[in-house]
């Protein structure tokens, strides 16, 4: 327990940028390789934080390590959804609750994306 704390500790330490902790809803879009869309593969989510590069969500199915995803993020600043393209990082099972818990890193941000996620970050951290 200890080392696992210890190891989250170091990970935060080599984060990029701060991560903003809170509850968002998203849909998840699994892209296949051809870049279309598999209606199999959309659902929703929550994203447990977010940062201007990435973020942790909480799924119910694993998305596989290496999936492309594009991510309807529902922001309350503004109040409307953002999309963004990233990559699957990483997954692990959550035990006894039939969850996983998964970090992606956005690939592709547009500029009105990053200005709404800064947006969204800063002033929610400043209340």
């Amino acid at each position: 327990m200890c080392e696992e704390v210890e190891n989250k500790e170091k990970n935060s330490e080599k984060r990029k940028r701060k991560r903003l902790q809170e509850i968002t809803k998203v849909t998840l879009e699994i892209l296949s390789h051809d870049n279309a869309l598999d209606e199999e593969n959309v659902y929703h989510s929550l994203i447990q934080d977010i940062s201007l590069t990435g973020a942790r969500i909480l799924t119910t199915r694993k998305v596989p390590v290496n999936a492309t995803v594009k991510m309807n993020i529902w922001l309350s600043n503004p109040n409307r959804p953002v999309s963004v393209i990233g990559k699957v990082k990483w997954a692990k099972n959550i035990e006894d609750e039939n969850m996983f818990e998964e970090g992606l890193e956005f690939d592709e941000t547009r500029p009105h994306v990053i200005a709404a996620l800064i947006g969204h970050i800063y002033k929610k951290r400043d209340r």
